[in-house]
């Protein structure tokens, strides 16, 4: 699924955009998608348009008999209470889709324009087919629809994936402390005040990242706020620092990195496998691989005791960032289950 089909599937209901109306005419799931849209929002403007581009000035509907006008008009002299009475019990006058289309088919192969031209017949062939497409595509998503639903009748909420991913994001990074810890939980040497608080700050940041990433919203995530986010926590993380030096800058540097990648690798896996059960979002797949990469961000916190800021700039911040993007670029290439939004 491309990029453009998410923002088309963003756009549903609502006018594309010229950029997307050329990325529809290009696209077979596109037109699918959006044909079907249509048809289910308003099926009668649908084929209304359609009869229309067929050349055809005439209703689309069947003519009335006189025995259905007949029931439907009351008799002279009648009270306004049987007037009211016939209007609520006459049919319904809408024919079923089968008819219109139908009728559709006869209106613009057999009624030609009195004074047609040879420009206006090529666009009058051409729309029982744009027609049968559209209601071929509706038909194709009813199946993909019902099938889904025979494989799962049911939902699973929401938020069963999100307690989900965040247990794991706490099993890991408490695994990983106790891992590392060599007669000592936290290895930082800042004040217990920054180190508490830098703390409740990652913590708040691989949890919130989460439910960004799997929280069903049609209104996507701004670039901005997510930028905004990247450069303080990093300044936070860099500014914090202790400015004692434990080891030779570029042997912590890959140490810390390492271990950033080591501790992130299940966080990560099962970020991607719930990102690919939605439609894919650019912005939500860069939070989610900040989400992640935050469990590695708070081990290390906890456990590095280098507090210089070309050692945490280098070795704990710039490798969280490439985990972000690396996430994006791994969602972008793998295959959507789902497209729900």
């Amino acid at each position: 699924m491309k990029p453009e089909c998410s923002r088309v599937l963003d756009s549903l209901g609502e006018p594309l955009p010229p950029e997307l109306e050329s990325h529809v005419a290009t696209c077979e799931d596109c037109r699918a998608m959006t044909g079907g849209f249509d048809l289910l929002a308003a099926p009668g403007e649908v084929l209304a348009q359609s009869t229309t581009r067929g050349g055809s000035s005439r209703e689309s509907s069947p003519r009335a008999s006189p025995e259905l006008l007949a029931r439907r008009t009351p008799p002279e002299g009648a009270s306004k209470d049987a007037a009211l009475r016939a209007s609520l019990e006459r049919p319904s006058t809408e024919p079923p889709r089968e008819t219109l289309a139908r009728d559709v088919d006869h209106h613009a192969s057999h009624e030609l324009p009195s004074r047609e031209t040879a420009g206006e017949r090529p666009l009058r062939d051409s729309a029982p087919g744009t027609l049968h497409e559209t209601l071929a595509s509706e038909a194709a998503a009813h199946r993909f629809a019902y099938d889904t639903l025979a494989r799962r009748p049911r939902a699973r909420p929401w938020w069963h994936e999100l307690l989900l991913l965040l247990g794991v994001h706490g099993a890991i990074a408490m695994t990983a402390v106790a891992g590392l810890a060599h007669g000592a939980w936290v290895a930082n040497r800042a004040d217990v005040p920054v180190v508490l608080g830098v703390g409740l700050l990652l913590t708040a940041l691989l949890s919130s990242g989460a439910y960004v990433a799997l929280a069903p919203r049609r209104r996507t995530v701004p670039w901005g706020g997510v930028i905004a986010v990247m450069l303080a926590v990093g300044a936070t993380v860099v500014l914090s620092g202790s400015g004692v030096r434990t080891a030779p800058l570029l042997a912590g540097i890959l140490g810390c990195a390492g271990t950033e990648l080591a501790v992130t690798a299940v966080p990560l896996a099962l970020t991607l496998v719930l990102l690919c059960r939605s439609a894919y979002h650019p912005v939500r797949a860069l939070v989610a691989g900040l989400s992640a990469g935050g469990v590695s961000l708070l081990v290390l916190h906890l456990h590095c005791a280098d507090g210089t800021t070309p050692h945490l700039l280098a070795g704990h911040v710039v490798p969280w960032l490439a985990l972000g993007g690396v996430t994006l670029l791994l969602r972008s290439l793998l295959p959507t289950r789902s497209h729900a939004p």
